[in-house]
């Protein structure tokens, strides 16, 4: 199958040894939902997050996060992207890149999670309070 594919790090931001402090983000997960993508289920995210929005700051990178009751979340590094339509509500130059978006096979993934977004704040991870739940009922669906 061929198709588009976006290239995202595979090294996690947090180890034993980060500190994740809590944050009052501002933005929004605008879309997290499973969709089928030919015979593969991905889980499709997207959203916007700023530092604060009114003075065009955004984050050195943004995460979401998948967290599965009692399990340690998961960090999936996005896309930063150029939301226009925030930057229109904030009177932003067309530069500030304050939207994310994600996209993960869901063959590693089976069951409810809670997804959240983090992002890196002048070398610090901040956990933000926006969060969604979302059903991951499992494995590409072979045709």
């Amino acid at each position: 199958m061929f198709g588009c594919y976006i290239a995202t790090p595979k090294a996690p931001p947090v180890d034993n040894k980060t500190t994740i402090t809590h944050a009052e983000c501002q933005g929004s997960i605008d879309f997290a939902d499973e969709v089928q993508a030919g015979n593969q289920k991905i889980l499709s995210v997207t959203g916007w997050v700023s530092i604060p929005g009114d003075k065009g700051i955004v984050p050195e990178k943004v995460y979401v996060t998948l967290t599965k009751k009692d399990s340690q979340p998961i960090y999936l590094e996005t896309l930063q992207v150029n939301r226009a339509d925030v930057n229109a509500h904030f009177g932003l130059p067309k530069c500030c890149d304050s939207g994310f978006s994600r996209i993960v096979s869901t063959d590693s993934f089976a069951g409810k999670y809670v997804l959240g977004v983090a992002r890196l704040n002048k070398g610090h991870l901040e956990s933000c309070q926006l969060q969604k739940e979302v059903l991951i009922n499992g494995p590409s669906v072979n045709e």
